[in-house]
């Protein structure tokens, strides 16, 4: 009996030695990923519509952001906040200090003027409305003579077929014209 008692006190002893040791080396890696993970840089890339300072901001939004380590684990949870004109954002840390956010911009080939909403409808190369926005996005080509009294985001642009596939025709043909014209630019340079 007093050897059981004995035992249990020992088990009991090397539980709470053990529990200890554990909250210990808890505390100290909650103080290291404290002190060592704090922003001091954050790289942006595949932003053409927005500048780096909205992108930051969209993502560092709350009173913890000064953490790299939190705004990682935040992210993988939850979707950053929508912004127009942008599918999706990802962050990755590079370094403790550092955050790395790659943006993908919704792909837009053109838009329309819908007076029923007073708002653009931008649309993708199948034809589908991936925006609607009062602003108009520089370089994406407005297409005049439609008529819709309404769209629907992510659903085909509600005008004929035929018609459809015709401004898609013509404004991927405006689209590679474009770039064929700034290859020619960037290629007459080097050449000089």
């Amino acid at each position: 009996m007093i050897k059981k008692k004995r035992k249990h006190k020992k088990s009991l002893k090397h539980f709470f030695m053990g529990l200890l040791i554990t909250i210990a080396v808890l505390a100290i890696l909650f103080l290291i990923a404290l002190k060592l993970f704090t922003v001091k840089r954050v790289v942006v890339e595949g932003n053409e519509l927005y500048d780096q300072k909205t992108i930051e901001d969209a993502v560092l939004n709350d009173k913890y952001s000064w953490n790299s380590l939190y705004v990682y684990l935040k992210y993988k949870v939850k979707d950053t906040k929508k912004i127009p004109f942008i599918d999706t954002m990802s962050i990755s840390l590079d370094s403790p200090h550092t955050l790395h956010i790659s943006v993908y911009e919704k792909g837009m080939l053109g838009y329309i003027y819908i007076p029923g909403i007073n708002e653009n409808a931008y649309f993708d190369k199948d034809g589908f409305v991936v925006e609607t926005s009062s602003d108009t996005v520089p370089g994406v080509p407005c297409i005049d003579g439609i008529s819709c009294d309404k769209v629907v985001l992510y659903e085909k642009l509600p005008i004929k077929q035929a018609m459809l596939k015709d401004i898609l025709e013509l404004t991927q043909g405006l689209k590679r014209q474009a770039l064929c014209r700034i290859l020619w630019i960037m290629v007459r340079k080097m050449h000089r």
